[in-house]
């Protein structure tokens, strides 16, 4: 397991590597729009952050697809894309920000 070099504590740079994964080749290269992507994490399952203030007690994964940044700044106020992937899939209810 590779953790970001980081990370301290919840809930900033709280990713690690877990099993090799396909990553960019180049620095600073963007993912296509609508690549397929895993993720898992320990993260809420609530729209509203208060809801989530545990996160969850199982680790889950989910599908989903890559978007544009601008879709995460239209929906997620705190959206920072030097320091998030903004990824979702709405059919499922599967999202992410990490």
């Amino acid at each position: 397991m590779i953790t970001h070099p980081k990370y301290v504590s919840c809930c900033d740079y709280d990713l690690a590597i877990i099993n090799s994964i396909c990553l960019p080749k180049e620095r600073n290269q963007r993912i296509p729009v609508d690549t397929k992507a895993m993720i898992a994490g320990w993260g809420g399952k609530y729209a509203q952050s208060e809801l989530n203030a545990f996160g969850s007690f199982n680790l889950k994964q989910g599908l989903v697809y890559i978007k544009e940044n601008q879709y995460c700044k239209q929906n997620y106020g705190s959206f920072d894309e030097y320091d998030e992937i903004c990824a979702t899939n709405i059919r499922d209810s599967v999202d992410t920000r990490g």
